[in-house]
């Protein structure tokens, strides 16, 4: 290589450099730009929704409470209705300590209006006389129990509520408010509202206090309290919708900020920004790599054929001026432009599939997480079921416990009318009073002589319990055998005064009030909250009916899925690929409950709307790089080049010219050296076959961090990162991107595998003797065979083929294959075995059988061969067998002539000596020769030479014909007899049997040897 084009090959490499920069930062800025569009809208959707959920906090919050105060105010107006009714009531503090005990309830104090106590359970540390007690002494004029409020005292909480005895005494329950505030806080906190807030995959919701700049709420508990400005956060960002970058705690996150007024605080959505780097770099950095092969790959082609030419002596006309003495080498601009357009295309497809890959990524974990949500909501929900519907029994049960109470010491009460007064007090729809038998005693409901059935299948058929021994029976609720109508009933045993069994107490509830506090709590109130992505929604599909249950398009609730698009394949928990409703395409995950199928979904248009924008973008920015390189290349200032020459490489080295199909010459590997354990030296390569082991290297080094990353992934990948997500298959085997990145990925590994292991048969079978080296190459065949199946069965398996089923099918396969098709499928294994074994590719001159010519095609089923006559020979591939491969460094040509036994074999053999040289010249086919090589054979009537001549195989057949001629006038120059062929006619019946051309050739032989002794005779007699 000259000084000149050195220095030309290092101002382009750093031109590459150059570009490869440039490139980084558009796609950098662009890639970044898009994931923060994204992810803001996201996050504003988020935000959006924030003041709903705190509103839906704070009324169920307010739920809760008017539910928790109304059992403790029945609890005050029952204690105020047994002073009044119950004939046992007394005003000690023992009966207080037993009331409490039995209703559960911390305290009961009977105070007058001056707030002095008169009995209590236990000593209270409140002065009831004290101002902050007047809620409690309403009572007295409105008649109804007082509203609850709470007072500290000493550290001690204590929530208060009152009901008016006569008027001067009213009862008054000091209970400790714990188990209010816990429900409180699962329901209305910071925590319990922004934990459940997800942003992005990594992302997470906060509060600051918009008086102190406090957290209210953070995810790493050792924050709340702190000041949030020392944090980082700056007050100018703190805006209602704001969005942006901030800093907390030293860390970079992108923001939208909401401004809760009810509650005096900012909260603010946060995605951390190494999540949308994560994505932005491993896509920017594949793209990059990718056009730095392409770019690596023109620069070094364009050098290697600039030597090329350099060395050949110049293109000579093949440059032409363009303007002002600039040069253009079209030759040169011909064969990069192709390498451009292909590399530009496979740049275009890289960034396509990237761009593919991240998004449906991003957006499948997205949605996987979003089910794991609902999963663990609904576990919590279900824990929360329990825990309200426990709560609600126990508080009902306690209230069906003092009317037992009540009613068993009080049978004068036992009257529709008190019952009606008493299911007031009590907050319950009705009582029923049953006696030892199960039959209804009174009642103050509609149903008239009542018994409890003995009927398994009847409703009241559970309580038939509390006759034999049970102390209580709480049934869930249900529609009424009678109205239809739903009801809770709930029944204790009821005790005479003298403490034995006397029927039970049975009160109906309207569960009203437990269906507000399970709301939330439901299927349908669970996926409403959910929102994934840009116009993302979840619903559910009943798992019996296939009937959706709930829908955001109300319309939609109590249809057929089936009949709307979905496919019984997607009705299986996990399932992670395309769904399509109602004419809308879909991408989801899906969550198997006990009862439907859950799905989290995002438009497709939304995931990948922007794909190939991005693309076009990222392949335009290339597409100029790859011009200013070009015009670098092609364009010279000066005609560097001279005149055109005709300079002959040595044919020593393993590489030859091939004429291909459409007439242009190409170089190729010679046939011994494709099977020999011989690397080709890269002086002796073709600048393509340079190139092509540049793009084979770099590829390797890409497959073998793939092969590395694949094998240590879970040191090199994060939970959330997108390549464990596809190597972990979270994912519906189909055609599909995750599917095509996990065949890549296996690809390499597998490659790479195979790579070094022939490699190290390489490195044993130069150890070894000639058996070993047999041995080491039929290892290296099958194990490349292996992986190719292996490859396909495993690719087989990510695109959703059963693979279990492929294999038990195979029989069949090949009955059909015995009883039809033997023939195409033959013809198609012995193909790909063909151009996977290398035996002969387009370009080699080859014999198969009787038939020698050059490789046209190989195709699915046929081989098609030309001869030097231009015919064409189509071969089966299953009938392609005996082939010579003559595509060798120089093939040798042959040409024997038979002397006349009276000739001098000396004097011939001086001529040829002579002579043999000059014939090079002539023929400018000959490589090397012509030699004598002796005497070939003693024939019946010559002796036979033979002349031999080095060539190209693709003249040797015209060599033959060349040297026959030159052979035949230079022994006609010498006049060196070669003997007609000798044919003798013994019988006149075998010359009848001759043919024609034997009898032609014989009567001019015979003709020719009497003109001959006639001469003879003649120049005998004149010598006499």
């Amino acid at each position: 290589m000259s000084k000149n084009l050195r220095k030309k090959a290092v101002v382009m490499f750093l031109v590459e450099a150059v570009c490869l920069v440039v490139l980084g930062v558009f796609l950098t800025v662009m890639q970044t730009n898009l994931s923060i569009r994204n992810q803001g809208r996201d996050t504003k959707e988020k935000i959006q929704q924030m003041q709903g959920l705190i509103d839906e906090a704070d009324k169920k919050a307010v739920q809760n409470v008017e539910s928790y105060d109304e059992v403790y105010r029945s609890k005050a107006a029952s204690i105020a209705y047994m002073a009044n009714k119950d004939k046992n009531f007394a005003y000690t503090d023992a009966k207080m300590k037993e009331l409490a005990d039995m209703m559960n309830i911390s305290n009961i104090i009977i105070i007058d209006r001056e707030g002095t106590p008169i009995v209590q359970a236990h000593n209270s540390k409140a002065d009831f006389s004290f101002q902050r007690f007047n809620q409690l002494r309403t009572v007295f004029e409105t008649g109804e129990p007082s509203e609850a409020f709470e007072v500290e005292i000493g550290g001690d909480v204590r929530r208060y509520y009152s009901a008016k005895i006569d008027d001067e005494r009213e009862a008054v329950i000091e209970h400790d408010p714990e188990e209010l505030h816990q429900l409180q806080d699962n329901t209305s906190s910071w925590e319990s509202i922004l934990s459940k807030v997800s942003v992005g995959l990594d992302g997470y919701t906060f509060a600051v206090s918009s008086q102190d700049y406090t957290f209210q709420y953070h995810p790493d508990k050792d924050m709340i309290g702190q000041d949030a400005l020392i944090a980082g956060l700056d007050v100018a960002d703190l805006e209602d919708n704001h969005y942006g970058w901030m800093e907390i705690d030293g860390e970079r996150f992108y923001c939208g900020v909401k401004q809760i007024d009810t509650d005096n605080a900012y909260v603010i959505c946060a995605v951390p920004e190494k999540e949308i780097a994560a994505s932005r770099n491993i896509t920017v950095g594949i793209v990059l790599f990718i056009f730095f092969i392409v770019m690596t790959i023109v620069v070094i082609y364009a050098i290697l054929l600039l030597n090329e030419q350099e060395q050949e002596g110049g293109t000579g006309t093949k440059d032409f001026k363009v303007l002002g003495g600039i040069y253009f080498n079209k030759l040169l601009s011909k064969k990069l432009a192709s390498i451009m357009v292909v590399g530009l295309i496979f740049v275009l497809i890289v960034s396509f599939y990237m761009q593919t890959l991240f998004s449906l990524s991003l957006h499948s974990m997205s949605n996987n997480k979003r089910v794991q949500d609902v999963q663990e909501t609904l576990e919590h929900n279900a824990d929360d079921i329990e825990l309200i519907t426990s709560q609600y029994n126990r508080r009902y049960l306690n209230k069906c416990q003092v009317a037992a109470y009540i009613l068993g010491g009080n049978p004068q009460l036992q009257t529709r009318e008190e019952l009606q007064e008493l299911s007031k007090v009590l907050g319950v729809e009705f009582l029923i009073v049953f006696d030892k038998d199960g039959k209804e005693e009174v009642t103050d409901s509609n149903y008239i002589d009542f018994e409890i059935s003995d009927d398994p299948k009847e409703q009241s058929y559970e309580f038939r319990k509390l006759l034999q021994g049970v102390e209580y029976e709480i049934q869930e609720a249900q529609p009424d055998e009678v109205s239809g109508e739903y009801h809770q009933y709930i029944g204790v045993v009821m005790y005479s005064g003298d403490g034995e069994p006397d029927g039970f107490v049975q009160i109906s509830i309207v569960p009203d009030k437990l269906e507000e506090a399970l709301a939330a709590t439901k299927l349908s109130s669970v996926l409403d909250g959910v929102k994934t992505g840009v116009n993302g929604f979840a619903f559910a599909v009943d798992k019996k009916d296939k009937i959706f249950t709930h829908y955001p398009k109300k319309r939609m609730d109590g249809k057929n899925a089936l009949q709307y698009g979905m496919e019984e394949k997607q009705f299986r928990d996990g399932y992670n690929d395309y769904i399509t409703i109602d004419g809308q395409k879909y991408y989801g995950s899906c969550l198997e409950t006990s009862t439907d199928y859950v799905y989290v979904v995002i438009p497709d248009k939304e995931m990948t709307g922007t794909r190939l924008p991005v693309a076009i973008a990222s392949t335009g920015v290339g597409l100029l790089c790859l011009l200013l390189i070009f015009a670098l290349l092609a364009f010279s200032p000066e005609k560097k080049a001279g005149e055109e020459k005709n300079q002959e490489h040595g044919d020593d080295g393993p590489m030859v010219d091939v004429v291909m199909p459409d007439g242009s010459v190409r170089k190729t590997e010679a046939a011994a050296s494709r099977w020999a354990n011989i690397t080709v030296k890269w002086g002796e390569r073709t600048p393509e076959q340079q190139v092509a082991a540049v793009m084979k290297g770099m590829l390797g080094i890409l497959a073998l961090v793939i092969c590395v990353a694949v094998l240590f992934k879970d040191n090199f990948f994060g939970e959330d990162s997108i390549f464990l997500y596809v190597l972990n298959g979270k994912w519906e085997k189909s055609v599909n991107v995750f599917a095509i990145t996990g065949c890549i990925m296996i690809i390499c590994v597998v490659s790479v595998a195979v790579m070094l292991i022939r490699k190290v048969l390489k490195m044993l079978s130069r150890t070894f003797g000639a058996r070993g080296e047999t041995v080491c190459r039929l290892i290296s065949s099958f194990t490349k065979y292996l992986a190719v199946i292996a490859i396909l069965y495993y690719c087989f398996a990510l695109f959703g083929v059963d693979t279990k089923t492929l294999l038990a099918s195979a029989g069949i396969l090949s009955l059909v294959i015995g009883l039809g098709a033997r023939t195409l499928v033959s013809d198609i294994l012995a193909g790909l075995f063909i151009i996977f074994e290398g035996e002969f590719q387009v370009g080699d001159i080859v014999t198969i059988g009787d038939w020698r010519g050059t490789v046209l095609e190989i195709g699915v089923r046929t081989t098609k061969i030309e001869d030097p006559g231009n015919n064409v020979k189509i071969i089966s591939n299953s009938e392609v067998s005996g082939v010579i491969n003559m595509t060798r460094r120089n093939s040798f040509t042959s040409c024997d002539v038979g002397i006349e036994y009276g000739e001098s074999l000396e004097k011939v053999e001086n001529i040829l000596a002579k002579e043999l040289p000059n014939i090079k010249k002539r023929v400018p086919t000959i490589k090397e020769g012509p030699f004598y090589k002796g005497v070939v054979s003693l024939g019946d009537n010559s002796v036979n030479i033979r002349i031999v001549a080095q060539c190209k195989e693709a003249d040797r057949i015209q060599l033959a014909r060349d040297l026959n001629r030159e052979m035949k006038i230079l022994f006609d120059k010498y006049e060196i007899n070669i003997p007609y062929p000798q044919v003798v006619i013994n019988h006149p019946k075998e010359h009848e049997k001759a043919t024609e051309w034997e009898k032609m050739r014989a009567d001019a032989f015979n003709k020719s040897q009497k003109e001959m002794s006639k001469a003879l005779g003649e120049e005998s007699e004149e010598r006499n």
